[in-house]
């Protein structure tokens, strides 16, 4: 312990006597060295030089075969496979909608419209979105003619997410809808069917069908179904009526279907045309002998005007006794050149002359005779001629004829 003593003045300063020191022996025992413990420390050496290059081609083999991936299915994509996502694309975005085709006008054999198409509306709603359907019932019914109770009981249907108001109603009724501006509600147009004459458009029933008029017998009724059919506005049957004429002109009837009010007409009118027949087969010299550089020709005459199919063909028959002496070839040795068969076809024209008293369609004709290797050879042929238009072909004619050589 340390005492301090306050000095006097004009004495001296008191001396301070300090505790004596302890033995050194003691303070070295007291704070002796504790032992060292000596920790060995582990140090993580950095990689070595030839593990870094492995490593990064390793990664760079990765980024390479993920890259490469990637430009294949790129390819794939937009090369190999680019119609099918583009049709694919189309159909998400492109819808195709039928839009029903209007019907078009009925009208009577007088021309008064039995049935039109007019201009209507289609009120639809959305019942999701209606949060009062008693009201909107309410204000409906009266307007487009529906029970407010069925009115009511679709607008409270939440399942669906359309349900119609009215179909097909007039313009006022669309107008009057309109006006009370509802929210929920969906206007599409879509044509109604009107009919001017309601007695006479409403259903019928054919009961019986005959043929009339002038000429009844040459048409005939072959197959139908209109028979004993309920035949409503718009409605259709068929009837097949088969021309057979017995004669050649024209022919009128009167096609009758009765049933449920005035009985129906319809005119009929049909035209037969006769195939042509052949009149004359001949020629115009005095006989059938034919000879180069003579003027004696094929004659053919027909009822119509009409194409003439000819053929000739050679004989195994001697020469006819008048033309004997000119089927020689000019040495006077019959010409073995030739041919045996040829064939041709003329036309007759439009224009007609009498023959024997008749109309007549005529042609004349000529046959090969410059004694070529393609012309006919000296010799008896039978020619044979048929006549034939749009209407039909006639039957064939025969003529034996003589080429003189």
């Amino acid at each position: 312990m340390t005492t301090r003593a306050r000095a006097r003045p004009g004495s001296r300063a008191p001396r301070i006597e300090r505790p004596p020191a302890r033995p050194a022996v003691a303070t070295r025992a007291r704070h002796a060295p504790r032992p060292v413990t000596r920790r060995r420390v582990h140090h993580r050496l950095p990689p070595s030089a030839a593990s870094s290059p492995r490593r990064l081609a390793a990664l760079l083999t990765v980024t390479v075969l993920v890259f490469a991936l990637i430009g294949i299915r790129l390819v794939d994509v937009q090369a190999r496979n680019r119609g099918r996502y583009v049709r694919l694309g189309l159909s998400q975005r492109v819808r195709t909608v039928t839009i029903p085709a209007q019907r078009g006008s009925i009208f009577d054999r007088n021309g008064n419209a039995l049935a039109v198409s007019v201009d209507a509306t289609s009120i639809s709603a959305n019942p999701r979105v209606i949060r009062d359907p008693a009201a909107y019932a309410a204000k409906l019914a009266p307007i487009v003619g529906v029970d407010p109770a069925t009115l009511q009981a679709r607008l409270s249907d939440h399942r669906h997410g359309f349900v119609y108001i009215a179909r097909k109603v007039d313009p006022p009724v669309e107008r009057a809808v309109r006006a009370l501006h509802l929210i929920g509600l969906d206007y599409t147009p879509e044509p109604k069917r009107y009919y001017p004459a309601d007695p006479l458009a409403a259903p019928v029933r054919v009961s019986r069908i005959t043929l009339g008029g002038p000429d009844p017998r040459q048409f005939r009724i072959e197959s139908g179904s209109c028979t004993e059919a309920a035949l409503g506005p718009g409605a259709m049957c068929a009837v097949a009526v088969l021309f057979d004429p017995t004669r050649v002109g024209t022919a009128h009837a009167e096609l009758t279907l009765r049933g449920d009010g005035q009985p129906l007409e319809i005119p009929l009118q049909a035209t037969a045309h006769a195939s042509p027949s052949l009149l004359v087969l001949g020629a115009t010299g005095a006989n059938a002998c034919f000879a180069p550089g003579s003027a004696n020709r094929v004659l053919v005459a027909a009822d119509e005007p009409a194409t003439i199919v000819w053929h000739a063909v050679r004989l195994r028959r001697p020469v006819a006794a008048g033309c004997a002496s000119g089927a020689s070839s000019p040495a006077g040795r019959p010409s073995a050149s030739g041919r045996s068969a040829t064939s041709g076809t003329v036309s007759t024209g439009a224009r007609w002359t009498r023959i024997r008293g008749q109309r007549s369609f005529i042609v004349r004709f000529g046959l090969p005779l410059q004694g070529g290797g393609r012309d006919l050879r000296p010799g008896a042929y039978e020619l044979t001629a048929t006549a034939s238009n749009a209407h039909g072909s006639s039957r064939s004619r025969a003529m034996v004829l003589t080429v003189a050589g």
